[in-house]
């Protein structure tokens, strides 16, 4: 999902950063898969000049856009920093943890954010808690998360497919 100002400049703009990302990626932009979301402010004549520019249909209809947000939390999982704002069994956090969140019986209530199962002076999962408080194949993946040595804030980042490969096909 990109986000940007409709308008003939804008979507000049966009053409140039999907023909480089292209370039790069090797990967292709599916054009007839494609939708454009016009605010409710744009005049009809701006969004035709755009579509047509970009060569793809436009829309108003709001509940399109819901859908798309849905389909980008489905692909997204928490890279851990602090771990502050993470739910050990709210937030998808875990790669290649197939049922993507951990059961409720899978952890004691003790811990609620994934920056309790860190030693924060040292920058390293608290393994012994980690192993007595998680089923082995959950302990294993947590374990290889790796932490960086200074901490900083949690991010979300599309999580790749047990391939190791990034893609929308199984959200």
């Amino acid at each position: 999902m990109l986000f940007g100002e409709a308008t003939v400049t804008g979507a000049l703009v966009l053409n140039v950063i999907l023909r480089e990302y292209e370039k790069r990626s090797g990967q292709s932009v599916n054009y007839s898969k494609s939708t454009i979301f016009y605010s409710s402010n744009t005049v009809e004549e701006e969004k035709e000049n755009v579509s047509s520019l970009l060569g793809v249909s436009g829309s108003s209809n709001l509940e399109n856009i819901w859908t798309g947000k849905g389909l980008l939390e489905k692909g997204l999982i928490w890279k851990v920093g602090t771990g502050s704002s993470i739910s050990v069994l709210n937030d998808v956090w875990i790669p290649d943890f197939n049922d993507l969140k951990l059961p409720v019986d899978a952890i004691s209530e003790h811990y609620d954010k994934v920056a309790e199962l860190i030693k924060n002076h040292e920058r390293v999962w608290n393994k012994e808690m980690i192993n007595n408080t998680f089923r082995e194949v959950e302990a294993v993946l947590i374990l290889r998360i790796p932490l960086a040595q200074e901490p900083h804030a949690n991010f979300l980042a599309w999580n790749a497919e047990l391939s190791g490969e990034y893609t929308v096909r199984s959200a």
